[in-house]
């Protein structure tokens, strides 16, 4: 007998996105690996739902940005004589 499997729920909390985002931020600063990289390092161990309540990957790589640029500002140089 073959049986479909519709849908599988876990629970969580959200401390545990919270956490997820906070390994998130630190390991942005601390590693200069690629956002998606990061992404699926910090949520490879956590819960089904803890991925899905991460947001849209395009704000969590905006986020991991945000993080490295606070951490290593770019320096910007005057030419001489000004």
């Amino acid at each position: 007998m073959i049986t479909k499997v519709v849908g599988v729920t876990e629970h969580f909390q959200e401390a545990d996105v919270a956490k997820v985002k906070e390994s998130l931020k630190q390991q942005a600063t601390v590693n200069r690996t690629a956002p998606w990289q990061l992404i699926i390092d910090s949520t490879v161990n956590a819960a089904i739902g803890v991925s899905a309540f991460m947001g849209d990957s395009d704000v969590v790589k905006r986020t991991i940005h945000r993080q490295r640029a606070k951490h290593h500002p770019k320096i910007h140089l005057q030419p001489q004589g000004w």
